[in-house]
This record gives C-alpha cells, structure tokens and sequence, in this order.
C-alpha cells in the first residue's frame, strides 16, 4: 500500500472510533434512536420496557428469561443493530449505574453481564451480512484491559458490514498482538481501553501499530470518561452516531481504495 492510499485509508477508518466508542460498556452515549428500532418494530413493544425487563432479568439470574425476552425483540421484527444498541447496551449501563450506586453486588454485576454475553451470542448466530469486503479488521482490548463487552460488540457489528474480522477479545498482550497484527497485514485495528489507567497502554499500543503502517482506531470508556483531554493523548478520537457512521464507511472506504 503506498503512503497516500494508506494516508486516504487511515482518515476513513479513523472514523470508525466514533462507532467503537459509542457501543463501549457503560459509555452512555446517545441510543441509535427509537426511529431507528420502531421503523422495523410490527408489534408495538416499547424499548424502555425491553430494557427494564432485561435489566430485571439480569438482576434475577434470569438466563432463559434473558434469551426469550431477545427472541421476542427479534421476532417483533426489531433488527439485530437495535436489540444490541437500544436494549442490551442501555441495560448493561443500568446495571453498571446501579453496582456504582451500591445497589447491587459486584456479583450481581457479573451475573448480568455474562446475561448480555448470552444475549449477544444469540445475536450473533442471526446476525445479518452485507456482501463480503476486502477490507480486514482486527479488534482487541489491550493489555491488561478485562472488560470487552463492547468490543465483542463492534466486531460483530463490522462483520454484520461485511468486513473480515479478527476479534481477540480482552488483555491481548501487546507483544502478541503486534505479531499478529504483522502476520495478518489487516486494514486498520481497533483497540479498546475501558479502565481509564490502561490509556496508557492504549497510547503506546496505538503508537506501536502506526509505526507499522496500520491505522489504529480506539474507544472505550475510558475515552469517555477523560471527555476533552482526549485530545491531550495521541489517539485520534471524534465521536458520532455509530448507526450513521457504519451506513457511509463502506462508501468512504471504497472511494479511498480507488
């Protein structure tokens, strides 16, 4: 790839952060919009409603409960994106709202999150695919970042776009990381920081990769939570509705090989 296709490429898939920072765990972004969910929704079902019984299934323990009640948002004709984005993720920042208030145990909160595991693994055996594209993208937490439930989240949502996705999940050492990353040659990574005291590592991570030629993408909540210090770090990271966003990047993406 030579320096101005990578250049092109990097400033269209720099723009995948704002996606990836706006489905991260507990970031409390703003919803795809019940436009979005009722436009497909044949059976009238509120959102806040889902996401208050989900919620209470999570609390309860309630796995079979949990799966029915996504069934049901499937079944009503409410598309994977929208279970995802409009139910599981305002849930989980329900619950995470409710550890931090002391209203429930940290067991409590693991019990509910490995609910949203299930939920998103059932998502995912449904997940609809765009034709197949060319581009190829890793995903992973970096190292010594546990949480990762937002970006199982993202990964699915790029493939569900058609991109072939590498998905390594939470606390990717960075040395093995780099390594695959020059095995696999993808298009961009997208790497995740959730505890703001992996930033960090999540700068020198990010750093290392560039240095290979490969654009790097992050989110998290930690980006989240240092607001407009962002900016104070070398990562590039605007925010926009993810829904909005993944609509025009393959578009963007295409014109930046051409």
């Amino acid at each position: 790839m030579d320096v101005n296709r990578n250049q092109e490429w990097s400033e269209a898939l720099f723009r995948l952060i704002c996606v990836y920072t706006a489905i991260c765990l507990f970031a409390g972004f703003e919803r795809s919009g019940d436009a979005f969910l009722n436009s497909s929704n044949k059976s009238g079902i509120q959102v806040d409603d889902l996401v208050d019984r989900f919620v209470g299934m999570q609390i309860a323990a309630d796995r079979s409960g949990a799966l029915a009640l996504i069934n049901q948002a499937l079944a009503s004709g409410i598309p994977v994106p929208g279970v995802m984005l409009d139910v599981i993720q305002p849930a989980q920042y329900e619950l995470g709202r409710r550890w931090e208030c002391d209203e429930i145990s940290i067991a409590d909160e693991h019990v509910g999150t490995a609910i949203a595991y299930l939920a998103i693994n059932r998502l995912y055996e449904v997940l609809p695919r765009t034709e197949p594209r060319e581009q190829r993208l890793v995903v992973a937490c970096v190292e010594g970042e546990q949480h990762d439930l937002g970006a199982r989240m993202i990964a699915d949502l790029c493939e569900m776009h058609g991109f072939e996705v590498i998905y390594l999940g939470a606390n990717v050492p960075t040395e093995s990381l780099l390594r695959l990353i020059d095995d696999r040659r993808p298009d961009a990574t997208l790497l995740s920081a959730t505890m703001t005291w992996n930033l960090p590592e999540l700068e020198r991570t990010a750093n290392r990769i560039e240095a290979m030629s490969v654009p790097v993408v992050a989110g998290g909540r930690a980006l989240s939570w240092v607001g407009d210090n962002v900016g104070h770090l070398d990562l590039y990271a605007p925010r926009e509705s993810p829904l909005d966003l993944l609509s025009r990047l393959g578009n963007e993406l295409d014109h930046a090989r051409q």
